[in-house]
This record gives structure tokens, sequence and C-alpha cells, in this order.
């Protein structure tokens, strides 16, 4: 998504220091506030600080929740912001670094180059830009973009943790719009997806794109997002759509996309929700209602009967980051914003069998985020929009389709069959062109390996296929 990264003022950091905590039976509410990192024990509600100085940053819980891999500044930054105050103009130097969170130890993954330097007199500048790091799926590699200061050349690398190697598999990336920056990344099961900002100056837009590569750093596919002047990408992940893990983009419209790993397809979709993927039939999933311009995002506690626990949450402005779920799916933490005042509260709050606690952070704390359980982003069946509660149609994509709304046959796919019934060997009985528009009357079916609608098309009616494997053939019309 396009971000822009100014760091205007920064005031004398201390060395970075870990210090280790003891091990605990529950995992911690884990809160990244002023640059520090800080657990909070549920039973005890004992607040104990992880880090010091001020430094760390993007904290990612692995997939089995055991440790959580982070960045932070070297020491030469630390060293240049105590000498000068304050540096403007793009993202300083960075390193890696993991902390094991039953034994509390934490590790340099990523350092700088042994002959770094950063902002001091009579010395050229040279030293590393990371981005946030990224688990494999597995939780035994981590993968990051970084790029060299000042020749600036992004490259993707990835650490093993069974052998401690570190590979770069990508080098030249592309150069990224607007101040220069490294590139985001996912890792999904389809592969490591990078997401690149390009500017168009015969448009005055952003042009986002997905790049997929594999883990030896083969090119897989290119996925274009469309540009335009009226809406613009706010947030991305990896969501499950009924099995299958797409890529998942809000607008500041408030809408969402869903984008296909496998053939760089892109639909429509109803806003995601956040569940445990450890315990996916777990208590608790929170629900979004996403604003748009000036509105803000709300949400909600829905217990596992699909009914609402919690009041409305506020959320601010794409604030999808200040939730999280329990590591049991029971519990639920959030930083609420105010609507009066426009700031988030100072705290955070943890609600748990209808009763809140209140996480008291130090004065004048400022929360950056906070992990807990591993959580992930779905959209089932029964949540999309016109799709019969427990719908399946296995080896298909989901479907995107709504009774008594417009469809259109995707350009470049070929004219639809009309059947009389939802099968392959049911009678023809006409067919859709390319870019024809119909009116969807009644679905899902599946049948013979594909998702039927019943629709009518110029008075015609008959049964059309929406998608087969990983192919879709018609789309809804907006």
């Amino acid at each position: 998504m396009f971000r822009r990264r100014y760091v205007w003022m920064i005031v004398l950091f201390l060395c970075v220091l870990a210090v280790p905590v003891a091990a605990q039976s529950d995992p911690p509410l884990l809160i990244l506030a002023s640059g520090d990192l800080w657990a909070w024990d549920e039973t005890t509600h004992v607040l104990r600080p992880l880090t010091t100085g001020g430094s760390h940053f993007t904290p990612v819980l692995s997939p089995d929740g055991g440790r959580v891999a982070y960045t932070a500044y070297p020491d030469i930054v630390v060293d240049a912001l105590q000498r000068v105050g304050g540096i403007g103009g793009g993202p300083l130097p960075k390193d890696i670094w993991v902390l094991d969170m039953p034994d509390g130890v934490n590790f340099h993954v990523a350092q700088q180059p042994a002959d770094a330097s950063f902002f001091m007199e009579g010395v050229p500048d040279r030293a590393m830009i990371r981005s946030r790091p990224a688990w494999s799926p597995d939780g035994t590699w981590l993968a990051w973009t970084e790029a060299l200061y000042p020749e600036w050349i992004p490259q993707l690398t990835l650490y093993n943790f069974q052998t401690g190697d570190i590979r770069t598999i990508v080098t030249g990336l592309p150069q990224q719009g607007g101040v220069p920056d490294v590139l985001n990344v996912l890792w999904a099961e389809a592969g490591l997806v990078l997401q690149s900002t390009a500017y168009e100056p015969e448009t005055s837009t952003w042009q986002n794109t997905f790049l997929v590569y594999d883990v030896i750093g083969t090119l897989l596919r290119e996925i274009p997002l469309g540009a335009s002047t009226e809406r613009f990408m706010v947030y991305d992940t990896l969501v499950n759509v009924a099995g299958q893990e797409m890529i998942g983009v809000l607008y500041n419209t408030g809408d969402w996309d869903m984008f296909d790993l496998q053939t760089g397809g892109g639909r429509p979709a109803s806003t995601p929700e956040l569940y445990n993927t450890a315990a996916p039939d777990s208590l608790l999933t929170v629900r979004f209602l996403a604003g748009a311009g000036s509105e803000m995002d709300q949400a909600w506690l829905v217990n596992a009967a699909g009914a609402t626990v919690s009041d409305p949450i506020n959320l601010g402005y794409t604030g999808l980051d200040y939730i999280t779920l329990s590591p049991d799916g029971g519990a639920a933490a959030y930083t609420a914003f105010n609507p009066e005042s426009k700031v988030f509260d100072p705290n955070i709050t943890v609600w748990r069998n209808g009763q809140t606690t209140t996480v008291i952070l130090p004065d004048d704390a400022f929360i950056g985020g906070f992990l807990w359980g591993q959580t992930g982003w779905r959209i089932t069946y029964s949540e999309v929009e016109g799709v019969p509660a427990g719908f399946s149609c296995p080896g298909t994509l989901p479907p995107t389709l709504t009774v008594g709304d417009k469809g259109q046959v995707i350009p470049g796919s070929g004219p639809n069959n009309l059947r009389v019934e939802a099968s392959t060997r049911g009678a023809w009985v006409g067919s859709i062109p390319e870019n024809g528009i119909f009116t969807v009357t009644a679905g899902p079916v599946c049948g013979d390996g594909l998702v039927w609608w019943l629709v009518d098309y110029n008075g015609q009616s008959g049964w059309t296929a929406e998608s087969q494997g990983d192919t879709y053939f018609l789309q809804p019309v907006h």
C-alpha cells in the first residue's frame, strides 16, 4: 500500500538492551509502546518490559506463537540520534531481532555491515535499511527486504532458523515511488508476496503491484491493482477465502477486493473477519465495518454462534491493527478510538466473558500495536454475501455473485453457456457473450466441479457456471 514514513524527531535513545523475562504458563499480551516491547500477564495483571531504549518496531508473531521477530535501530542510529536529535527524509537503518518467548532470550538475526557508519562527520554513510520481517507458514524461515544505503538496491533476503544461514534470493527489486523505501513482505503458502508502488505521472496516480516469488527467487506472477484517482489502498493482508489463501486489499472507500495468488484475478468481497488460527472454531471472532473517507472503522466481538457479545468498538480510520484475540480464543484486547478527542485511548482494554480489564501503560506511552494469539483473516462461504450458510463446492473458487444483483461474463473468457440444469450434461439453451450482463435469480449450486447460478439474460433463463478450478468466468457488477 502507499505509505509515506517520515521520522521527524526522536529524542535521546538509550542503548538497545533486551531484558530476559521469566517463562510463563500462559502466553502474555505483547505490547509495542513508545518503541519498546512489554508483556502483560492476564492472570497476575503484571506488566513488565522486554526491551528498553525506545528503538524497537514492527513485532510479528511466529505461526506457533512461540517467537516474536521485530526490527530495531542499531547502535550507529542510536548514536546518530543522540548527536543530532532528529533525522528526517525516509526510513532509518534497522537490524532484525527475534525474541524466544518461553525462555525470554533475544538474539540477532540480521545486523549491520562490519564497516557500517551513519551520520558520522567525515565518514561516508553505509548502512542497511530493512522492512518488517515475515514468517514462513511453517515458522522455520524469516523474510524481509533490505537496501544498502546510499546505493539503494532493494533485495529480498531469507533467514533459516535451523541452519542460521542468510541468503539473498532476489536483487534489483523495483525502486519505490515517493520517499525511497523497502518493500513490504507477506509469506503465503503460494509464495512470497511483495507490495510494490510506482507513480504514474501521466495519470497522476499510484500504481500498486503485488509481486509473487517462490523461495528460490523466481518471479511467479505480477498482480497489478487498477490505478485510480478516486480510491487507493490503505491496508493489505492475507485472507483465507473459503479455504483458499488470497490477498485482501482494503481501500480508502471502505471496499475490499480479494486477489487470487494463483491466477492474479481480483474480485470485490465482503469485509473479512479476524479469527484465531490455532482455534478456528473458538469462542470469539472480530467482525468489522470498514469506514470510508472521514468515517471510522468499527468492530464487534462475535461468539461461536454468530451472536454479537460486545458494544461497537471504535477503531479510528484503518485501525485494524489495534485489536487482537487471545491464544485460547476466549478474550480480546483492543485500544478504542475516541471520536471526540480524535485520538486512541492511552491504555488497552481486555475483554473476557463480558468483563473488561484495563492494561495501564507507563505515562506518556504511545501504543504502536500489540500481539497475543495467532490470528488471521477469513471469509467463509456463510459470510459471502448471498451464499447460503454451509454451501461448499470442493476444488472451486468462492462464489462472488448475489441473487437479485447483476453479473457479467469476464472479458477475454469467451461466451458462457446457458443450460436447463446445473450440470455440463444439461441441455444447452443459449449463451451469454463476453461482457454480457445478466441478472442472478437463484443459486449457487455445485455440480460437475463447477459453481452454477440461475440467471436471466435478455429474457432467456438458464444455469451458467461462475468458476471451475482456479478460474472465474463471471464477475459481479457494482
